[in-house]
């Protein structure tokens, strides 16, 4: 199994605001494994995914066959192997403003290696604590940063990454938004 949540191939695309946490591959690319195409992710957390150490050397995402990604505004963390948060067999990534457990010396500005600070909130565990430095680390303010949706847009101003649900507002927080309401239980 390649790709433990994810596996695209050959499809290029765009995906916005996506949690992709505690995944496991068999082989490799734990969480995501991109071939044949050109990827943008943006506001994504990718956290606590992992492969088989015998056989995957990637626990977050796993770039192959002639892919490209760009990653903004997003997190890598919780790789139970640091190191292996991101692996480039046959491609090439830029990361911009992206919080990266074990540090990018790759293509790409406003890249560093905070703990997030993640905590529990309303679902689940992937909240940011109201002192974690991916707060405000965006590259634009959250009310720029709107993605199609439905019919409309949907503005990540009108999001949450925090456990009280309050909105992100001034520049845009790391990872991905929860909705403002409350899940029922």
């Amino acid at each position: 199994c390649v790709g433990g949540s994810l596996c695209l191939i050959g499809r290029p695309g765009v995906l916005n605001n996506i949690a992709i946490t505690d995944s496991y591959a068999f082989h490799a690319g734990g969480a995501v494994c991109l071939m044949e195409g050109d990827y943008i992710f943006e506001n994504c957390t990718i956290a606590g995914s992992s492969s088989d150490p015998n056989f995957g050397t990637s626990d977050g995402l796993l770039l192959h066959w002639n892919s490209s990604v760009v990653l903004n505004n997003s997190i890598i963390w919780n790789s139970p192997i640091q190191g292996r948060e991101i692996e480039i067999v046959n491609g090439t990534a830029t990361l911009n403003y992206c919080n990266i457990q074990t540090g990018w010396t790759g293509p790409g500005s406003g890249n560093f290696s905070d703990d997030p600070a993640f905590i529990n909130g309303p679902y689940g565990l992937y909240h940011l604590a109201n002192w974690s430095t991916s707060l405000d680390a965006g590259s634009l303010n959250a009310i720029q940063t709107c993605y199609p949706y439905h019919s409309g847009l949907l503005c990540m101003n009108t999001l949450s990454t925090e456990p009280d649900l309050s909105s992100d507002y001034g520049v845009l927080d790391l990872g991905y938004h929860f909705p403002l309401v409350t899940p029922s239980p």
